[in-house]
């Protein structure tokens, strides 16, 4: 009876020294370090409240104390844990909500691709259109950009090329300013020179495959629109 109340005792011990141990590491951990990436309150409690709750009802037991009735008091442990587990799935599913972007690759809420070619076509009326954009949020935040800028150019210009070239320099710092100020990380602008002239119901765009794919409008391969059109 004495070394199995001797054993009962250590183990007890050894209960309260990890958990305490491990309430020490987490609530450190969890203050310096956000490892679920949500709020700081749900992030503490999933990781702090087991250890916490279990030195808890180990003083609750080994003082005996009686503060619930009967069926509570001898059930406390599993129910506890039923409870916590309750919390944790919850916190874990708000989690999974708050990254749903991430992990299904949407893209990021407040991008608005129009405002900001309106914006850059204010400042510099060579831009014909952004199309073909292609934005995907990062973890932990932010986004990256990749997009088709059409820049308007008069091949019967000699000099057509070095406008062209200069119009897309400006127009390559506008889109970055532009698109950035609404937080993306990284923005690939690739520039498509268009003759108005080319601007015609049979124009194919060159990143289509095939003239069907373009003659279905729809997705990536859409019949571009003059400025007037917009």
């Amino acid at each position: 009876m004495k070394c199995t109340t001797r054993f009962i005792l250590r183990y007890t011990n050894h209960t309260l020294y990890l958990s305490t141990a491990d309430l020490v590491i987490k609530a450190i951990f969890s203050v310096i370090y956000n490892a679920l990436s949500i709020h700081f309150v749900p992030n503490f409690i999933a990781l702090v409240a087991p250890p916490v709750l279990t030195i808890l009802i180990f003083f609750y037991n080994v003082n005996e104390l009686d503060y619930f009735f009967g069926w509570l008091n001898h059930h406390l442990e599993p129910v506890t844990s039923i409870l916590l587990t309750i919390v944790c799935i919850s916190i874990a599913i708000y989690s999974l909500i708050r990254k749903k972007q991430f992990l299904l690759a949407e893209g990021p809420r407040e991008f608005k691709i129009d405002d900001i070619s309106s914006s850059v076509k204010a400042k510099n009326s060579r831009l014909e259109k952004v199309d073909h954009v292609h934005a995907s949020c990062e973890w932990p935040q932010g986004f990256t950009v990749s997009l088709k800028a059409y820049i308007k150019v008069e091949k019967t210009n000699k000099d057509w090329v070095a406008q062209a070239a200069s119009d897309f320099y400006e127009l390559k710092a506008l889109l970055h300013h532009e698109i950035k100020a609404q937080g993306a990380k990284e923005v690939v602008v690739e520039p498509v020179f268009v003759d108005q002239t080319e601007l015609t119901t049979d124009f194919m765009d060159p990143i289509c495959i095939s003239r069907s794919c373009h003659n279905e409008d729809v997705g990536c391969c859409t019949i571009p629109k003059s400025t007037g059109d917009v």
